[in-house]
């Protein structure tokens, strides 16, 4: 299992509040891995992660390190679906290690990700909480493959585990594993005949909980798809939704990305 780059691709990303504005204070990156100019909406920093390759191939490492300092607010976007291609024997597998100071804001939201036919992912994201003033969205959208294509739930496995931690505690633990080959992905308690699973995580932001319980039925009830929320430790909300359109979910993660940034008590 060869790694084509040769060795593992790396990104580092610190963001820092200063002179009234969000910057990056500090970028590393090896291929295929690159960061356009940062551009603003309104005090968030949006950083848009690249990646000048077709995708993610067989063998590939990548490990992705993401650090907001004390005020700042940011925001990571990706350019394009992320593709995951066909595997003979081997995998890919990313690691990503998020820090976020007191009074920091992150938001961590890529394009849906396509495992393709064969493919094979490991996955793993650590988020440390520096206290409860420390903000964090995870926004997820996996298909079930190649679906205009024919390719339904034919990857080999897709393993995602996300971890959060506030202040050194264990406050969320999410550990996916998916593997067609031995679980009927379209069964109940899996993907229910859908194509589309929709994962948006939060911590220690403000809402109103009787709009979102709105925001989400409404949403379901209009396109027909399954969905609901649920909260826990450190003021987190899960939402997760059983769709069958990546775009349609996609603007859905936007504008509840827009409600978190915008609400206040």
């Amino acid at each position: 299992m060869d790694n084509r780059y040769g060795k593992t691709s790396k990104l580092d990303l610190t963001m820092e509040y200063r002179d009234d504005k969000t910057i990056l204070s500090d970028v590393f990156f090896t291929a295929p891995f690159k960061i356009i100019k940062p551009f603003y909406d309104k005090d968030y920093m949006q950083v848009m992660q690249i990646s000048v390759s077709a995708g993610i191939m067989e063998g590939d490492k990548q490990e992705i390190s993401i650090k907001a300092l004390e005020n700042s607010k940011s925001e990571i976007i990706s350019q394009a679906y992320e593709k995951i291609h066909k595997m003979e024997n081997g995998f890919a597998q990313r690691s990503i290690e998020i820090e976020i100071d007191a009074n920091s804001q992150l938001i961590y939201n890529p394009l849906p990700v396509i495992p393709f036919k064969n493919s094979a992912f490991k996955n793993s994201l650590s988020v440390n909480l520096k206290d409860s003033s420390s903000k964090f969205i995870l926004n997820e959208i996996l298909t079930c493959g190649r679906v205009y294509s024919g390719e339904k739930f034919e990857y080999k496995f897709y393993n995602s585990r996300v971890c959060v931690r506030e202040n050194g505690r264990l406050v969320f633990m999410d550990n996916s594993r998916y593997s067609p080959d031995r679980t009927d992905m379209s069964n109940i308690g899996m993907y229910e005949g859908y194509t589309h699973l929709f994962n948006f995580v939060l911590f220690n932001y403000e809402y109103d909980t009787e709009f979102l319980k709105n925001s989400v039925s409404v949403f379901c009830e209009e396109n027909k798809y399954i969905g609901g929320f649920t909260t826990g430790d450190s003021n987190s909300l899960i939402i997760k939704i059983l769709g069958d359109n990546a775009d349609r979910l996609s603007k859905y993660s936007e504008r509840l990305v827009k409600y978190f940034k915008k609400y206040k008590k």
